[in-house]
């Protein structure tokens, strides 16, 4: 056969083999496992590159001391004067961590970074610590809401209703208020309110809706060595506790992902800084229901009202004041530990760019 007539089908032929083999070669390309050697080496890396996160975090300590932001040190409160900011024990704290070599650890695959020093407090003295605090916690909100830039993004993003408003016969008042634990709690609504806040603060993550489900939400983004690192919002506990009658933040666990974003390791399953954090939303929201009439002896505030309307229904509702104060605390709660989960985060993505 002529070569002038079957070369160039030869030469067509020479590229799709080659096109075929660097495809089966990408496709046998080894992927990331998170193996042990490669968790310890990670490990390795955080434990001996902690200068900088040991500046960022006395930088926050710095610029949140004598102000409303001094909240951050909720766990570094003098235990016999909690009005006062002991300074100079979370200063100590926060260089004898980052001083100390093995520090983090891994416990049963989980990121222990531990805070040195900080002091356990007995249920009794917690409970003393817990009230006087809450001066604390409602001067840092109020002035907090006070910032004009805060009030029009809040407002953005939190105009729902926390309570659903209903009308009912009077005689499926009780089994109505049974079924939601005595507050009607608008879930729905709440629950994309959570996903709005981590839009807001959280920006550069970016929800995985391939990877998510719908009590799981995967939030991503791929990082400079081709993996994926973010958190998930573990929404089924949301849920669960809204059937119980209690509004709390998703808990945050923190991941990385292969090339292809499906084999995960979670670094951390609740997302928490070593030194700082604030009160959760849940705390919050038993400050404001919880009414203590004596030593151990409680009553309960903030419940559903219950109007009779003339035509004989009954409207079963909550407050708006009471609703709005909840939602202002989701907000400032996202508010407060974006800046100290980011500076966290980035400590660990450095550690993990470089493996």
């Amino acid at each position: 056969m002529d070569l002038q007539i079957i070369g160039p089908y030869l030469l067509n032929a020479s590229k799709y083999i080659i096109v075929i083999f660097i495809i089966i070669k990408l496709s046998n390309k080894k992927r990331m496992k998170f193996t042990n050697a490669f968790k310890k080496k990670v490990l390795n890396l955080l434990q001996t590159s902690k200068d900088h996160f040991y500046s960022e975090s006395m930088g926050i300590f710095n610029a949140s001391k004598n102000t409303p932001a001094d909240i951050y040190f909720y766990t570094f409160l003098s235990i016999d004067y909690p009005q006062m900011m002991d300074y100079e024990l979370a200063s100590q704290i926060i260089r004898n961590s980052c001083v100390k070599l093995k520090n983090p650890t891994l416990m049963n695959g989980d990121l222990n970074f531990e805070a040195i020093g900080r002091v356990e407090l007995d249920w009794e003295q917690a409970e003393d610590y817990n009230e006087k605090y809450s001066a604390i916690i409602v001067n840092a909100l109020s002035y907090f809401l006070e910032q004009a830039e805060v009030e029009i993004r809040y407002k953005q993003i939190a105009s729902f209703d926390c309570f659903h408003d209903v009308i009912m016969e009077k005689t499926e008042v009780e089994a109505y208020l049974r079924k939601c634990q005595y507050q009607p709690f608008n879930s729905k609504d709440w629950l994309v309110y959570f996903q709005a806040l981590i839009s807001e603060f959280y920006p550069q993550f970016l929800l995985d809706k391939e990877h998510s489900t719908k009590d799981t939400l995967r939030y991503a983004k791929e990082m400079e060595n081709g993996l994926y690192y973010g958190f998930e919002l573990d929404m089924k506990e949301v849920k669960y506790e809204f059937k119980r009658g209690i509004v709390s933040s998703p808990e945050m666990s923190l991941f990385v992902a292969d090339e292809k974003n499906e084999e995960i390791w979670t670094i951390q399953e609740n997302l928490d800084h070593p030194f700082f954090g604030i009160p959760n939303l849940s705390s919050w929201y038993a400050k404001n229901v919880l009414e203590k009439l004596g030593p151990n002896h409680y009553g309960t505030k903030n419940r559903p009202i219950q109007m009779q309307l003339p035509n004989g229904k009954v409207r079963v509702y909550n407050s708006d004041e009471f609703g709005e104060t909840l939602k202002q605390y989701a907000f400032f709660e996202a508010a407060m530990n974006a800046p100290i989960f980011k500076s966290y985060m980035q400590y660990i993505e450095a550690a993990l760019t470089q493996i």
